[in-house]
């Protein structure tokens, strides 16, 4: 539903969020939102703010620096899938997931470290582990 690329585009200053829905309803919800926002914000240009509704395994993301997983849904198979594209990217700093890669997905972490875990507020729990990882 685009929430928490909305709220790092907000909160954190960045020059670009990026958020990759698959589902064409989600992906329609999260436009509705950015549009919204879009109203309210005064010199920020719409390019900065942007949902596609795109699978994220063929997606461009040559430039990302930070990749927020919200894979509390995915299985083993997809998100080696997702791990290896996401090893691939030259400029990736930050992996953050919903789910931890080790005990969920039974993830090899040769190609990443677990920096640290943070329990946050989501939309389904108030208090749900966050694991911060960083590329070795």
């Amino acid at each position: 539903l685009g929430r928490m690329v909305l709220q790092v585009f907000l909160d954190w200053g960045v020059r670009r969020a990026v958020g990759v829905e698959l589902s064409e309803h989600r992906h329609l919800r999260a436009t509705r939102a950015q549009d919204q926002i879009q109203l309210t914000l005064t010199g920020t240009s719409p390019c900065q703010l942007e949902f596609l509704n795109e699978n994220m395994l063929t997606t461009n993301m040559q430039d990302a620096t930070i990749v927020y997983l919200a894979c509390t849904c995915w299985d083993t198979n997809f998100m080696t899938q997702v791990m290896d594209k996401l090893h691939a990217l030259p400029n990736l700093q930050w992996v953050i997931s919903t789910e931890s890669l080790k005990e969920e997905f039974s993830l090899d972490l040769e190609w990443w470290q677990l920096h640290s875990q943070l329990n946050l507020p989501m939309s389904w729990d108030e208090d749900w582990p966050v694991y911060l990882y960083k590329p070795r």
